[in-house]
């Protein structure tokens, strides 16, 4: 957001004494709702109307603002002198007197990016001594004359002075000159980067000059003046004419890259925010790396739809941050980028994310729910938990699982940090189709006492456990093991070694009681009786017609994958997408049952075998 304010026309003028310049003519400023205000809606008088305090009234509208128009130094009137049609302010310089229009910011301003701009329009140069003042306050006295900052002005000789000196005097530092735009509309801006230090000014996007912020300046700002004036009421003078002055406080810090914003630093002080869409009319399209970092005032944010990416760290560590909307044109969300937000509590996914970095949204305490947009072509969502799009790959758990978890038996690479720090689950299961945990996976899940693995040892950090007091559970028959892993203490599964004990069997691994062609092992993960000849896993029923349709008997709560191979000499593949929620040939069984896989590439197969596997 860019707090804005809001200026009224006013004649001024300026004594000089003994070298030392008082300012007098100030504008107001006004809170605003938008981003932006920009004013050009001043009083017109017809030329040569004599301006007073009772017929020169500045606008006041909307209610709240702190103009005045006040008459000191014994000139009690002004006289109008608009030649520049009806649309424009009006300064006569010759007009002498001491005529004072004063503003000031709802709130004094610390360490901000002040921007100042507004167009201009003069007779000619001359020798005069006047001329175009602008200048930033710090402190505002009962009068109004007091200002610390720094002050830029054009004089009638056409120069563009800097004050180096607080409180400002003469001489002034020249940094350029106006004089070639005499006759021409000018469009001047002003900026005061105080965080980084910068004085800009420009003449119609050409700089004149980008200094350093004279080090006698504080960074504290209360108002902003914008006065033409002339040392003498007989002297020399010029006339200034001046319109759409925009003024505006900057929450933003940001750089230009090829005609687009990215923003780069927030110094505001709005928690519940919408981030602008426009900066110096181009769109921003990209929030920088670390712009948000640590803003721990952002409460809710809502991104606007010209930005495509999110960039590493934007967000991280705003722990007061609750709510986050991202728009359906971000792209790209970068690696840590809501890190730590420990405030977050849900996160939707558009369709058009292709791309989120590692860690993304790693800690997230209270998050308790991703949902991705269905349409989305590279990510998923599964029981609040965030996948890529087969669920192949569990990216990051929503940190509130409680209780047991098993994950899907599609995956097989655990990401760094997925579950860091589920600090309400007590055990997981992982399938046997997992090759690959990442570093710190299950950090800092202090309750985690039981990690059950359904297959051989996966690679995996060393740091995946982190510090957390937990067993590892493997079977008998999957290869690999020892003793300890990951620095943890590993064991067989102690609930193979009770069903065994419960049909009176021993661990021999080459063991088929029941004499049906599947050892005691290979029942337990059927699901099947190892003592009943007929309950087995058995293909039922082929049926060939427009497709080739498979049915097997199932067990509840059992996965399964079909394979095929095209004449038992090639390798066995899993068979193509048909079934199941995860785009793959895979069922769970939610009860007792015939399950059938119906393989949508039989038309164009010449001929084909298929099995069914048990997915631990």
């Amino acid at each position: 957001m860019r707090r804005t304010i809001r200026a009224i026309y006013a004649t001024t003028s300026l004594i000089a004494r003994h070298g030392m310049l008082l300012f007098i003519a100030v504008f107001t400023v006004m809170p605003t709702q938008g981003e932006e205000v920009f004013f050009d809606n001043y009083q017109q008088f017809t030329s040569g109307t004599v301006l007073t305090t009772t017929n020169y009234i500045p606008l006041s509208s909307p209610s709240g603002t702190s103009a005045k128009f006040q008459i000191n130094a014994g000139s009690s009137q002004v006289i109008a002198t608009n030649f520049h049609g009806g649309i424009w302010a009006f300064a006569d310089e010759k007009i002498g007197g001491n005529n004072k229009f004063q503003g000031t910011f709802p709130s004094t301003l610390y360490n901000k990016v002040v921007d100042i701009s507004w167009a201009m329009l003069t007779q000619g140069t001359n020798s005069g001594t006047g001329g175009c003042l602008l200048n930033i306050l710090v402190s505002v006295s009962t009068n109004g004359d007091i200002m610390y900052n720094p002050l830029l002005f054009l004089n009638d000789n056409g120069q563009i002075g800097v004050s180096t000196n607080n409180p400002p005097s003469l001489p002034l530092l020249t940094v350029g000159n106006w004089g070639q735009y005499v006759g021409t509309v000018m469009t001047n801006r002003l900026k005061l980067d105080y965080p980084a230090g910068l004085f800009t000014f420009s003449i119609n996007g050409l700089t004149v000059t980008n200094m350093p912020i004279p080090s006698c300046f504080t960074n504290v700002l209360d108002a902003v003046r914008l006065q033409f004036y002339e040392a003498f009421p007989d002297s020399l003078g010029n006339r200034f004419l001046w319109d759409d002055v925009l003024a505006s406080v900057q929450d933003y810090n940001y750089t230009n890259i090829n005609g687009t914003i990215t923003i780069t630093g927030y110094t505001g002080s709005i928690g519940n925010m919408t981030i602008t869409n426009i900066i110096d009319g181009l769109p921003v399209t990209r929030i920088g790396d670390s712009a948000f970092y640590t803003a721990d005032i952002l409460t809710n944010v809502t991104i606007p739809s010209s930005v495509k990416d999110i960039g590493n760290s934007a967000f991280e560590f705003c722990f007061n941050l609750t709510g986050i909307t991202i728009p359906n044109s971000i792209t790209n969300i970068g690696a840590s980028a809501f890190w730590n937000d420990s405030g977050l509590t849900s996160v939707m996914i558009p369709r058009s994310v292709s791309n989120i970095g590692g860690l993304a949204f790693s800690y997230c305490y209270k998050l308790t729910n991703f949902v991705v947009d269905l349409s989305n072509s590279f990510y998923s969502s599964r029981d609040g938990n965030l996948f890529n799009k087969s669920q192949s790959e569990l990216i990051n758990s929503h940190n509130n699982i409680a209780g047991n978890y098993a994950i899907p038996r599609s995956v097989t690479l655990i990401d760094d940090f997925a579950f860091s720090p589920s600090m309400s689950l007590t055990s997981v299961t992982i399938p046997s189709r997992i090759t690959s945990i990442g570093q710190n996976a299950f950090f800092h899940c202090i309750n985690l006492t039981g990690v059950y693995f359904q297959g051989d040892v996966p690679l995996n950090d060393i740091s995946m456990f982190g510090g957390d007091n937990l067993t590892v559970y493997y079977y008998p028959w999957t290869s690999g093991w020892t003793d300890t892993y990951g620095g943890h203490p590993a064991q067989v599964n102690t609930a193979y070694t009770q069903w065994l004990t419960n049909y009176g069997f021993t661990t021999n691994l080459t063991e088929d009681n029941d004499h049906d062609g599947m050892k005691n092992w290979q029942e337990y993960l059927a699901g099947t009786n190892p003592t009943n000849k007929a309950d087995k896993l058995t293909i039922t029923s082929m049926i060939r017609t427009n497709t080739a349709k498979v049915s097997w008997l199932a067990k509840s709560n059992i996965s399964y994958q079909v394979r095929k191979s095209p004449d038992l000499k090639e390798a066995w593949a899993n068979a193509s997408s048909g079934i199941g929620t995860n785009q793959q040939s895979f069922q769970t069984a939610s009860a007792d049952g015939i399950l059938q896989y119906a393989d949508p590439d039989y038309a164009a197969t010449t001929s084909a075998f298929y099995r069914v596997n048990v997915v631990p």
